[in-house]
């Protein structure tokens, strides 16, 4: 019989502070037992009312699913019965449901239907450290249905294996904390050496806050060559697995290659042991997740190579030795520029600590971390950044709005937003028809709030109602909101080596859309969708849907063959289908169909799909400058929309698509983009054509820009039908708060396609474009004549 987990120590204590009090913090080691073990005490001691449930919130579906698993297995019933999960997409609870695992997301979807969480009577937040910005809203709401005093009977617990208890117990107004030691064994930890010191110009030596781009680069070939050193010379046996820390399903997949070749190479020459290598990250099937809890034969050696979803949310037992990077992928949004940025960073010390603590879970240990202690200490935070802090906030400000949050500035969360990010996404929620001039959310918001996707697509949506195709633009939405279809090119191979489409192991670039280009639309035109032909040389998102048609009319025993062929990855298309067919379902489930006017059936598909996409991204519309070139300047920029706090406009003048673009852009007079991406400069993905008119009513409620701390809450609006100066308002929409920043209240009367030899700016910066590319060319001529 295995040995009792550590927290039955402290069950009677969890369960009569508990009894006592609404909130309680949990503070469990790495195995524990907290995360399969709570739920079980609240239920079995009478903690959950009849009809009701307990609820175990996870940042990630993976785990989510495993622990349901798992306790659903030590309680002898089968999933789906006393114990259910709900993820995306795969929805368990039954009628017997006592215990429901779910993500974070899921639970925030249900608080917009039920704001009291009426359905349970206690909620597990656990992997509280990860600090997703869907747990943090959690938390928000949390913290005001608790104050309210409307669910005296709720209980909130906070669970994790290493948080600041001093901030969480003050922000639920200093609940008590509990501390629940872990199994753990002890573990040595190795540093690599430092990299040498250079002087400084003026003489003095120095050390880099982190070893940079030298060491990132190096870190994956490193581990490959410490991973093969130990398993040539380390026995093998129950307990002496390897996880090898990467950032990135790119890196794991090349690192899982190289292993394989190395073991193929030692097993040719006749060694005794075989290594199993087995990859591990978010964007894998369940199926090839659960792989790495699989048991190894003894002669056999398993090496997980994985990203920081091995850090708290599985435990994988059997690893003896762990090798850590460093280094994770963060996305940041670049509000100045309106744009994701994907940047790899150090991580925390306290994710160090964790990725340590992954060897010691079933003897003593040891953990090969690839980078320096000086720069360990120097560099790397104590405790990572909140997403909530880094994120764009469009979906979650109009979430908040929608549940009835009315001054979002003065909404309670463990770390408040940036204030610029959340007033950006205010503007941007009322530019699109989200929310009224008051803050308030319209029909239309109140409609896209419900769908998984951003707001801007979800308006793109709700026009692709209003003009009959839906099909198609939820086929573009869920293409455009997972991860890019195409594999890199020079990777496919070690892609595959490494479990092919299913690896993850590739990147979007170029030549995969080069590629579909010419096979699908040799002379502009393919099938769309239900026959229908579409011109792919008026929009990027055009080829995607007609990628979509074909994927969708080949037959199951050919898609893996016409994936390789077509150079996409087989998963993301999977992940299309999914997406697509919720979308759909929500549109009509939403009435956004119901409000639809007949279609005009004699406009071509895909001049309507054009025109929904407008309606949701005409805030990222721009301009060709001059006939020629590929520079584009931003029409919300010419037709005087604001640049100031809140403001919809970049700081990029120029633009330029990607390079696989050019077909849509040659010919172009306007263009829509779906997103900014940063290469050596900020380039358009995804480009579309559209028509002047269809700009024309949009950019003229960017240039009437209403306060955004109005649209916040935080300030209130003026008197219907007057504006601040007691001037009626002249959009119609009703009255228009006065901005404070004088930028605000640049206002352009001519129209955007009159404006730009009449902006200063954007003459000058043309200027500097052409006088850069007549030095170029300058330049290219006189090295050709060399």
């Amino acid at each position: 019989m295995a040995a009792p987990l550590p927290i039955a120590a402290h069950r009677e204590e969890i369960i009569a502070r508990l009894r006592a009090e609404q909130v309680l913090i949990v503070v469990g080691e790495t195995g524990s037992g907290k995360t399969t073990q709570l739920c079980q005490y609240a239920l079995d001691d009478g903690l959950c009312a009849p009809g009701r449930m307990v609820a175990v919130s996870q940042p990630r579906r993976i785990a989510a699913i495993a622990a349901a698993r798992r306790v659903a297995e030590e309680r002898g019933c089968a999933v789906g019965g006393e114990v259910s999960y709900t993820v995306r997409f795969d929805d368990t609870v039954s009628a017997s449901t006592r215990i429901r695992y779910l993500t974070d997301g899921s639970l925030l979807r249900e608080a917009l239907d039920s704001p009291r969480l009426e359905r349970y009577s206690l909620v597990i937040m656990d992997e509280a450290h990860e600090r997703s910005i869907n747990t943090d809203v959690l938390f928000g709401l949390l913290r005001r249905l608790l104050r309210s005093g409307a669910r005296p009977d709720l209980r909130v617990v906070v669970a994790s294996a290493t948080l600041d208890v001093r901030k969480f117990a003050h922000f639920f107004d200093d609940c008590a904390a509990v501390h629940v030691p872990g199994r753990a064994h002890p573990v040595a930890i190795f540093h690599a050496a430092p990299p040498p010191r250079a002087p400084d110009c003026d003489g003095r030596a120095r050390a880099g806050r982190v070893e940079g781009a030298a060491a990132e680069g190096r870190y994956v070939e490193d581990a490959v060559e410490l991973c093969m050193r130990l398993h040539r010379s380390r026995p093998v046996g129950p307990s002496e697995d390897v996880l090898i820390f990467l950032t990135g399903a790119r890196e794991i997949a090349l690192a899982c290659a190289a292993l394989e070749q190395l073991a193929a190479a030692d097993a040719a020459r006749g060694a005794a042991h075989a290594l199993r290598v087995l990859p591990l990250h978010a964007g894998l099937p369940t199926d090839a997740q659960a792989r790495v809890f699989s048991p190894t034969s003894a002669a056999e050696r398993k090496v997980v190579v994985a990203t920081n979803l091995a850090e708290t949310s599985l435990t994988i037992d059997g690893i003896r030795c762990v090798i850590d990077c460093g280094y994770a992928k963060v996305q940041r949004y670049d509000c100045a520029r309106g744009m994701e940025l994907l940047s790899t960073e150090p991580i925390s010390k306290a994710a160090a600590r964790q990725r340590a603590g992954r060897a010691g879970r079933t003897r003593a240990g040891e953990c090969f971390r690839l980078y320096s202690e000086e720069a360990f200490a120097r560099g790397w935070p104590d405790h990572g950044e909140p997403e909530i802090a880094r994120a764009a906030l469009p979906s979650v400000a109009l979430s908040l709005k929608c549940m009835g949050v009315r001054d979002l500035l003065a909404f309670d969360l463990l770390d408040p937003p940036p204030r610029r990010a959340l007033l950006r996404a205010l503007s941007d929620l009322h530019a699109i028809g989200a929310l009224d001039d008051q803050g308030v959310p319209t029909e239309l918001g109140a409609r896209i709030v419900r769908l998984p996707v951003e707001p801007r697509l979800g308006a793109a949506l709700a026009k692709a109602a209003e003009l009959g195709c839906v099909d198609e633009v939820a086929t573009i939405a869920a293409m455009l909101s997972g991860e890019d279809v195409f594999l890199r090119a020079p990777h496919a191979n070690a892609a595959g080596t490494a479990g092919g489409a299913e690896a993850g192991g590739a990147t979007a670039d170029g030549g995969g859309w080069a590629r579909a280009r010419a096979r699908l639309a040799p002379g502009g035109a393919a099938c769309g969708a239900a026959g229908a032909e579409v011109d792919v040389r008026e929009a990027d998102q055009l080829l995607l849907l007609a990628l979509y048609a074909e994927y969708a009319r080949t037959p199951p025993a050919a898609i893996v063959s016409w994936a390789a062929e077509c150079g996409v990855q087989l998963r993301a298309m999977h992940a299309a289908r999914d997406v697509r067919a919720q979308l759909v379902a929500l549109v009509a489930s939403s009435g956004l169909a119901a409000r639809a006017a007949p279609a005009p059936c004699d406009e071509p598909l895909g001049r309507r799909v054009r025109r929904a996409l407008c309606a949701g991204f005409f805030a990222h519309a721009v301009r060709r400058v001059g006939t020629g070139g590929d520079a584009c300047v931003p029409l919300a920029v010419l037709a005087g929309a604001s640049l100031g706090e809140g403001g919809v406009g970049t700081t990029s003048v120029l633009l330029r698509p990607l390079a696989h673009s050019a077909a849509v852009l040659n010919g172009a007079h306007a263009l829509i983009y779906h997103e900014l991406v940063w290469t050596t400069c900020a380039q358009m993905r995804c480009i579309c054509r559209v028509e002047s008119s269809w700009l024309d009513e949009p950019l003229r409620r960017l240039r009437a820009a209403v306060d955004p701390l109005v649209l916040a809450g935080a300030r209130p609006a003026p008197d219907a039908g007057a504006d601040a100066d007691g001037v009626a308002g002249a959009s119609g929409g009703g009255a228009r708060a006065r901005c404070t920043d004088a930028r605000h209240e640049q206002r352009l009367d001519a129209t955007p396609w009159q404006v730009p030899d009449a902006d200063a700016r954007v003459r000058a910066a043309r200027e500097r474009y052409l006088k850069r590319r007549k030095a170029e060319e300058s330049g290219r001529v006189k090295s050709q004549a060399a």
